[in-house]
């Protein structure tokens, strides 16, 4: 099966988890391609059975590239769709939303995971061990990963408060938040 995984990351923490699904799948005989969703203009998922989301939350939703990166996915006949996303404590406004986009493109939704990690938003705490963090989430990525390729994985269903979260991430307001002008 050929697999593209196409991932945002800011500081590392989503990279560290889509190289470790990658290295799951590689490792049961699929071909799998990381692809940095900045250096996509146009995505292209003709050629590969299943792809991947993986990235990191922001103010319980996700980034504005990240949105736009999955509102530009092209129309799908039934590719499989897996996403992972890393945060701090809870997103409340990706999981639901995103699979509302995928479904109406003709994306078959697998499966969603929410990975904790160490927090990047504040100053380092001496009292947290965050390499023990990022090694307990590297191995829940990993089953994870297997047990997507396993058939035992589900895409958690969308509440309300999801979906005021993606209004509130996709908002003037959230970028003038997190990004310098």
């Amino acid at each position: 099966m050929k697999i593209n995984i196409f991932y945002f990351t800011g500081t590392g923490n989503s990279l560290l988890i889509a190289n470790e699904i990658e290295r799951v799948f590689v490792n049961r005989g699929h071909e799998c391609q990381l692809i940095n969703i900045e250096k996509v203009t146009s995505p292209d998922c003709s050629k590969c059975n299943m792809i991947g989301l993986v990235f990191p939350v922001a103010i319980q939703s996700t980034f504005p590239n990240v949105w736009k990166f999955i509102k530009a996915l092209p129309e799908s006949k039934g590719t499989k769709v897996f996403m992972a996303d890393t945060l701090m404590s809870f997103s409340g406004g990706v999981v639901g939303p995103a699979k509302k986009i995928l479904d109406k493109k003709g994306y078959e939704c697998i499966g969603s995971i929410e990975i904790k990690m160490g927090n990047s938003m504040m100053t380092v705490d001496k009292d947290i061990d965050y390499k023990s963090i990022s090694d307990k989430a590297v191995k829940e990525a990993g089953s994870y990963a297997n047990d997507i390729l396993d058939g035992k994985t589900e895409w958690a269903k969308t509440s309300i408060s999801q979906v005021l979260m993606k209004s509130f991430s996709n908002g003037r307001l959230f970028g003038r938040l997190i990004v310098k002008r």
